[in-house]
């Protein structure tokens, strides 16, 4: 009686340690995958890239759920259609892929604008569970760039796939258990690198800035007594402001002058040097210095061929 009595007690406390034992996650390990269908409407001034891509799951612990449980991070999504989510047909393997349209913020470098490359980051993450419940693993066999993705004005150059940690100094307010003050996600990282198609889409933006630099040097050839020397250069200037003007509504605020930025602010400052020695040899020709002022015409015209063969050399190497 005394050893079923015992056994009754072992059993007891056995059950429910077996019972916890068998309800834990086993694997951790969550297989992701992403391919993109359609990229669009890329906005420098937004900052905003559009999205239709699949994203999919594949794991072993019936227990979670990683498809109801990521989120994008840094966008906005649009729309949501869930393909399937179950075993896979004569596997203990789950499966699900999700189709989504979604607005992404991304960090746009337009440093060297209007001749730029770009990269497009798009971020998966696990919201819910920490690594130690749900860990993404890259699914790198099954990951390939679509061949006939096409973005207006760009060239798809390769693409890049990682899984990283994300870590948080905060648990979130979840205080189950008291050491628990940081939070660890699993999150997928896809780039994508893009080129401009050619250097034509960029010579489009910078073309009237530079013809009125030129035209400023050609001016500055006419004899100090034409009035075209003060009407052209007026011109040049409004010119310069309308293209810097048309290149703002283009690009974000930045804490850097972008390329187009420093050909209209080189124009700019050309202008201020050629309409103070053209004052000044304006006024030695009216006090009859004709040498004085057919020497500053010829450093003036000198000042402006020199500076724009630097600066083009400047641009020629910071482009290429």
């Amino acid at each position: 009686m005394r050893s079923i009595f015992r056994l009754f007690l072992t059993l007891m406390f056995l059950l429910p340690v077996l019972a916890m034992g068998k309800g834990a996650s086993s694997d951790p390990a969550v297989d992701v995958g992403i391919y993109i269908n359609r990229i669009n409407s890329l906005s420098y001034k937004e900052g905003t890239f559009n999205v239709d891509m699949t994203v999919w799951f594949r794991w072993k612990d019936i227990q979670i759920h990683p498809d109801k449980t990521f989120a994008l991070k840094g966008a906005i999504i649009n729309a949501r259609r869930d393909e399937y989510s179950g075993a896979i047909s004569g596997t203990d393997t789950q499966w699900a892929g999700v189709d989504l349209v979604a607005t992404v913020h991304n960090a746009f470098n337009v440093r060297q604008f209007p001749f730029d490359s770009q990269k497009l980051l798009i971020q998966i993450e696990e919201i819910e569970q920490g690594t130690d419940v749900i860990q993404y693993r890259l699914d790198a066999d099954n990951i390939t760039l679509n061949k006939n993705l096409e973005i207006s004005g760009w060239k798809v150059v390769g693409d890049q796939a990682v899984v990283a940690e994300r870590k948080y100094e905060t648990n979130f307010g979840y205080v189950g258990k008291a050491d628990a003050q940081t939070f660890t996600s699993s999150q997928l990282n896809y780039e994508i690198q893009l080129e401009r198609i050619s250097p034509m889409s960029g010579l489009k933006l910078i073309i009237a800035p530079v013809v009125a630099i030129l035209i400023l040097l050609l001016t500055s050839l006419l004899p100090t007594t034409q009035s075209a020397r003060f009407g052209v250069g007026t011109t040049v200037i409004f010119a310069l402001v309308s293209s810097h003007y048309l290149v703002l509504t283009q690009i974000p605020e930045t804490n850097y002058v972008t390329i187009a930025e420093q050909i209209v602010i080189f124009g700019l400052l050309q202008s201020l040097v050629y309409f103070i020695v053209t004052v000044y040899a304006f006024n030695a020709h009216n006090r009859g210095d004709n040498p004085l002022h057919q020497r500053l015409d010829k450093l003036l015209a000198a000042f402006l061929g020199v500076t724009d063969l630097v600066f083009a050399g400047y641009l020629l190497t910071v482009i290429l």
